[in-house]
C-alpha cells in the first residue's frame, strides 16, 4: 500500500540553513578562517574550503595549500511543552510527565566531532607564475556514530521515534577554479581585470547502518547523490594605482540542493513489521553574493547575503510494505517553507609582520518557518551568530587556525492541534543557544 510519511529533521530547530549549511552534510562552517569570519567568504576564500564556498576563488590559494582540522559542537537547549495536546501525547508514548517528553527534545542533538581535510593544488601556471587552473579537495565526515531523532507522521498524530547508532556520514567535495583572465592572455595576448570561473560538485553519502529504535531495530542505506556548486570571481581593479580598490574582490556562487533517496528495510514498529522507501527528496540549495576588499594595509573586510531556498525542500515522501504502513499519513500536505536572506559580514586583522591572524564575523538567519500548520514537528528559531578565531604562522609554509562559534536562538512558539480531536491543543517553544569550536592545521601560504 502506498502511503506518504513526514520525514522532518528536528535538526531545523538549530537554524541549520545558516551557515555553510544550505546543503545537506554541514550545517555550521568548514575552514578556520571561513567559521571565524561569519562564512563571509565567497568572495574572499584563498583555501581549499573554496571548493564549498565558490570554487572560482580556489586561484586564490597560490601554489598549494592544505587543511587538517577538528570541529565539535556544544548544544543547549529549552523546550517547553503545553496544554491537552501533550498531555495526549504523553499516554499514546507510555510517559508520565511532560518534562520527560521535554527532555527528548532537548538531547535530540548531541555533542559530535568533526574530521575535516582539505587540499588546494594549482595545476596550470603561465610564464609569469599566475595560476592559470587550480584543483580543490575538501572531505568532511564525523569522527563516530551521533545521536538524533526523527518525526514520523501518523495517521492520528505524530509518533516520535528515537534511535542511536546512526551510520557515519560523510561527503567529499571536488572543484576547479579556471583563470579566465588568464587563459585569454596566455592563447591571445587579451588583457583584462582579474576575472575567474569554477565548477564543483558537492557528494554526500550515508552508508548502510542499523538503526536501534523504540521498541526494534531496522537498517538504512543511503546512496551516493551529488550537489553541483558554480561561482565566479572577479578583481575588476587588479593593478589599479588605489590599494584600497585594486583589493576589491567579487564573489557569486551557487549551491544546488540534493536529491537524497532512502530506504528502511526490516521495520518493525510498535509490533508491526514491513518496510518502506522515498525515492525522491530534494535537500535546498543557496545563491551567495559576496565582497571583500582591504581598507587598510593589514586589514580585511567582507560582506556576503545569502539567497537559502528553503522553498525548494521536499520531504521524502514514503512507498510502504507491509502492516507498518497502516502507521503513516496517507494524505498529508506539506507547506512549503520561506525563502530566506542571510546577512553576514566578516573582518581580519593582521599583526606581527601578518603572523597572527585575528578574526571576527557575524550573521543572523530568520526563521524560515513564518506559519506552522499545527499538525508537524517543524520547529525553527529566528538566529544570530557570533563567531572569532585567530591564525597564526609558527613557521614558514606551516600555520593553525581555530576558531568559536555562537548561536543564541530566539524563543518560537508553534500551536499544536491534534488530527484526531481539534480540541486537544497545545504548544511547544524553543530556544537556546549552540557552540562550534575547531582547530585546524595549516601548510602552505
Amino acid at each position: 500500500m502506498k502511503t506518504r510519511l513526514l520525514f522532518l529533521l528536528l535538526c531545523l530547530f538549530f537554524g541549520g540553513a545558516g551557515t555553510a549549511s544550505a546543503s545537506f552534510y554541514n550545517v555550521y562552517g568548514l575552514g578556520s578562517r571561513a567559521t571565524a569570519m561569519g562564512g563571509a567568504y565567497a568572495a574572499l576564500a584563498n583555501d581549499s574550503s573554496a571548493v564549498f564556498y565558490n570554487p572560482a576563488a580556489l586561484l586564490q590559494a597560490g601554489s598549494y595549500r592544505s587543511e587538517m582540522g577538528v570541529s565539535r559542537n556544544y548544544f543547549n537547549l529549552d523546550v517547553s511543552l503545553e496544554g491537552a495536546y501533550w498531555q495526549d501525547k504523553l499516554a499514546r508514548m507510555g510517559l508520565t510527565q511532560v518534562e520527560e517528553l521535554e527532555d527528548l527534545f532537548r538531547k535530540d542533538l548531541v555533542e559530535i566531532l568533526y574530521i575535516n581535510m582539505g587540499t588546494a593544488l594549482t595545476l596550470w601556471k603561465d610564464a609569469d607564475k599566475s595560476p592559470l587552473l587550480t584543483m580543490g579537495f575538501l572531505f568532511n565526515a564525523p569522527y563516530s556514530p551521533w545521536f538524533n531523532r526523527f518525526f514520523f507522521q501518523a495517521p492520528s498524530d505524530p509518533i516520535l521515534l528515537e534511535y542511536t547508532n546512526y551510520p557515519n556520514k560523510f561527503s567529499i567535495l571536488l572543484g576547479l577554479g579556471v583563470s579566465v583572465s588568464g587563459m585569454l592572455n596566455h592563447f591571445s595576448d587579451i588583457e583584462i581585470p582579474g576575472i575567474s570561473l569554477g565548477i564543483g560538485v558537492n557528494t554526500f553519502f550515508l552508508g548502510v547502518g542499523t538503526l536501534e529504535m523504540m521498541p526494534t531495530y531496522m537498517a538504512i542505506e543511503l546512496p551516493w547523490d551529488f550537489g553541483p556548486i558554480i561561482g565566479i570571481h572577479a578583481t575588476p581593479f587588479e593593478g589599479f594605482y588605489s590599494d584600497a580598490l585594486a583589493s576589491l574582490r567579487i564573489g557569486i556562487a551557487h549551491n544546488w540542493g540534493m536529491n537524497l533517496m532512502f530506504d528502511f528495510g526490516e521495520m518493525n514498529l510498535m509490533g508491526m513489521t514491513g518496510s518502506a522507501s522515498a525515492p525522491d527528496c530534494f535537500s535546498i540549495g543557496r545563491w551567495r553574493f559576496s565582497i571583500g576588499f582591504d581598507p587598510a594595509k593589514n586589514v580585511t573586510v567582507g560582506y556576503e547575503l545569502d539567497k537559502v531556498l528553503w522553498s525548494e525542500y521536499e520531504p521524502p515522501y514514503w512507498s510502504a510494505e507491509g502492516a507498518v504502513g497502516s502507521l503513516m499519513a496517507e494524505d498529508f500536505e506539506f507547506e512549503t517553507l520561506d525563502d530566506i536572506w542571510v546577512n553576514r559580514i566578516g573582518m581580519e586583522y593582521r599583526l606581527l609582520q601578518s603572523k597572527l591572524m585575528l578574526r571576527g564575523g557575524y550573521f543572523f538567519r530568520p526563521n524560515a518557518i513564518s506559519e506552522q500548520p499545527g499538525y508537524t514537528n517543524v520547529i525553527d528559531c529566528d538566529t544570530h551568530v557570533l563567531s572569532f578565531g585567530a591564525g597564526y604562522q609558527i613557521i614558514e609554509g606551516f600555520s593553525i587556525g581555530v576558531y568559536v562559534q555562537n548561536r543564541i536562538l530566539e524563543k518560537n512558539t508553534y500551536q499544536k492541534v491534534s488530527t484526531d480531536d481539534p480540541s486537544l491543543t497545545g504548544t511547544i517553544s524553543g530556544s537556546g543557544d549552540a557552540w562550534y569550536t575547531g582547530l585546524e592545521l595549516i601548510i602552505g601560504k
